[in-house]
């Protein structure tokens, strides 16, 4: 690889376009031409910087927390590294590192701002260099962090009927125990349970179960509130968390979705009409000073109440 570099070559950058011959000149003058093999690291989180890295030939990859595997993103021929360390004088915010063979011109930042000095045009492209790094950053920093939540969403939805999952339960409870503790308005619980599920399956197989519990979790969803939740909590068993909701308006709910749910036609994947099928119900509304062990406890301890009482019906949780 050669490691030259011309004026030529500098008049072609956006970073230097139209700066004149002169200035391009005392440049290279003051200016180290260096190149690295493929897989080093030229810039490091855990290392200061006072150099602009212009690249000249090859390929940088640039990454984000790269410990943890965050944002990666390219740098091609023509592009510069390390500008935001000459600029704030702190350390890089990501690891750049070679993808390929590569020639650099390395500037430093005294001798940049002594270019800035010299030449406006260096100046004013300069700033809008800065400008575009700046609002490409801000991109991929949003692109990330809509990744991210998908990837969240994701992670806590039952991908079989759309519900959210116990994950999702698991960190959403202790939230609204805080609130319950708070003093806002009261928070019920309401955890149905497929009757006789197996059975269903054992007749007519798992996949007009997956019908049911499908059909079961949409009848469920079109007919709760906006900020209502609904959860697969494992297997048949759904649990229902309903904010704002007293226990006379939770048992309302869960009479009426129990009625839907029996009425409601299930059908298979090729078409066909599966047999109705019920649920039983239980029913908890969270006090104060309640742990997420408590709150599951009572609510599968009403559900329990409904299931022995005959099944497809609704019991509310009462203390004895």
């Amino acid at each position: 690889m050669d490691c030259r570099v011309f004026t030529d070559e500098l008049a072609k950058l956006s970073l230097l376009q139209g700066v004149n011959q002169a200035d391009l000149k005392w440049l290279l003058h003051h200016c180290d031409v260096i190149h690295m093999e493929k897989d080093q690291v030229l810039l490091s989180p855990d290392e200061d910087n006072n150099t602009i890295y212009i690249l000249m030939d090859g390929r940088l990859t640039v990454q984000f927390d790269r410990q943890r595997g965050g944002m990666l993103t390219y740098v091609d021929k023509g592009g510069w590294v390390g500008e935001m360390s000459v600029i704030d004088n702190m350390r890089p915010s990501a690891t750049v590192m070679t993808d390929t063979k590569v020639r650099l011109l390395a500037i430093h930042a005294s001798i940049w701002w002594e270019l800035i000095e010299r030449s406006h045009i260096a100046a004013r492209n300069f700033l809008r260099a800065v400008s575009l790094r700046l609002r490409q950053d801000n991109k991929l920093i949003t692109e990330g962090m809509q990744k991210q939540l998908i990837f969240s969403e994701k992670a806590q939805t039952d991908s079989l009927t759309g519900l959210r999952n116990r994950y999702w339960l698991e960190e959403k409870l202790p939230e609204i125990l805080g609130a319950q503790d708070a003093g806002l308005a009261p928070c019920s619980v309401v955890m149905m349970d497929i009757d006789h599920f197996k059975d269903f399956n054992d007749r007519h197989g798992h996949l007009a179960g997956d019908s049911v519990l499908q059909n079961v979790s949409t009848v469920i969803r079109d007919n709760l509130r906006e900020n209502d939740a609904a959860v697969r909590y494992g297997g048949e068993e759904i649990i229902l968390v309903l904010p704002e909701t007293n226990t006379d308006n939770a048992d309302l709910i869960a009479q009426r979705l129990g009625r839907l749910i029996r009425e409601n036609k299930v059908e298979t994947y090729d078409g066909g009409v599966l047999p109705a099928v019920t649920v039983s119900i239980g029913v908890y509304t969270i006090t104060n000073g309640d742990t997420s062990e408590r709150v599951l406890s009572r609510v599968d301890a009403a559900l329990y109440i409904a299931k022995n009482a005959g099944r497809d019906r609704v019991m509310v949780w009462e203390a004895s």
